[in-house]
């Protein structure tokens, strides 16, 4: 799907390739059509926890709390990998949001689940939260 950003033209299908090949990546999915906008890129991230240093097995059956900041703090540790991701696509005058939602056990591996929207800059300040809200209800 072709998304206009300013001037510039970009292939959301080829931005998804480019996401793929990356090592933490496990798997990348173009959601852009779900966004009904022509200003806005979007994808499911299906990352690697591994590879981003996160041990899975730190999360025990034991204190409630400590699983809880322990995941908290490995949804922002995908967080920032997934944004430093987007941004090395270099997409201009665009603001990209990033959500790391939930660990997926549906694949082979253990994965954690990131939601990106990448929005023309115009139109994101305003548009981008309500955006990733339908993409996140979407995506459940």
């Amino acid at each position: 799907m072709y998304q206009l950003f300013a001037q510039k033209v970009y292939d959301s299908e080829q931005l998804r390739q480019t996401l793929s090949q990356d090592d933490a990546v496990i798997s990348a999915t173009d959601i852009t059509k779900a966004t009904g906008r022509e200003d806005a890129l979007a994808y499911k991230l299906v990352l690697n926890p591994e590879k981003l240093g996160i041990n899975l097995n730190t999360i025990t059956d034991g204190d409630l709390a400590d699983d809880e900041e322990t995941f908290l703090a490995n949804m922002k540790i995908s967080d920032d990998y997934a944004k430093k991701l987007c941004e090395s696509l270099n997409v201009n005058y665009s603001l990209i949001e990033v959500f790391s939602a939930r660990y997926d056990y549906e694949s082979e591996e253990i994965g954690i689940v990131c939601l990106v929207s990448i929005m023309y800059i115009e139109t994101a300040r305003k548009k981008q939260k309500d955006l990733m809200k339908r993409l996140f209800a979407n995506i459940e």
